[in-house]
């Protein structure tokens, strides 16, 4: 069963990015470490023609390998939906409705999709019920972007809100998953959103 573990590992990290977009004017750092062998945590990136960055990050419910397998098809799907001027939201809607109709798992993932265009120094995002991305400016300031719309995606069929707004140079765009904010100590207290951001700043 280990070695069969092993094995599953090796092909979910097969589904993520193996490397790093270079785009100029954007630094980017990724780290993932699952609970078990295998997981239900997702990230990744679309690069296109126009020059644009596409990122995702996505948490599966549950744990183990059917949350593995439900994170590989997820990540397959969106390759196709996510293409060269597909806003955010039009993605997570297209992702939602394929698998709201045809999941039979009781599944459902939590998603955080934006799109940067270093030219115009724009940012689009939307949210599936995911986390909010945490900004930080140069001067240390911290908010948080997420939209009001939108479900995890293959629950039910619904609407997705999308959002822009102009970043500048410093920024800092922090995206994660619960993973971090639910993280236990000794005393069974959650690391939390506002722990996280006081380390960003720090």
């Amino acid at each position: 069963l280990e070695n069969e573990l092993n094995i599953a590992k090796k092909i979910q990290e097969s589904f993520l990015p193996k490397s790093i977009p270079r785009i100029e004017g954007l630094e980017i750092e990724v780290a993932m470490f699952t609970a078990h062998q295998v997981g239900g945590d997702l990230y990744d990136f679309r690069t296109f023609s126009d020059g644009t960055l596409g990122v995702m990050i996505g948490d599966v419910s549950g744990k183990g390998v059917p949350a593995s397998l439900f994170m590989a098809m997820v990540t397959s799907e969106f390759k196709f939906f996510a293409g060269p001027g597909v806003a955010p939201e039009t993605v997570l809607s297209g992702l939602n409705s394929k698998r709201a109709n045809e999941s039979s798992s009781n599944l459902f993932v939590t998603a955080f999709y934006l799109i940067f265009d270093m030219k115009e120094s724009m940012v689009k995002f939307s949210s599936a019920g995911h986390l909010p991305v945490i900004r930080l400016n140069a001067s240390g300031e911290a908010d948080l972007l997420d939209v009001s719309e939108g479900t995890p995606l293959g629950l039910i069929d619904s609407a997705y809100g999308g959002k822009e707004l102009q970043f500048n140079k410093g920024d800092t765009f922090i995206l994660y998953t619960d993973g971090v904010t639910e993280a236990m100590n000794s005393r069974r207290e959650l690391y939390g959103g506002e722990r996280l951001i006081r380390a960003a700043k720090a």
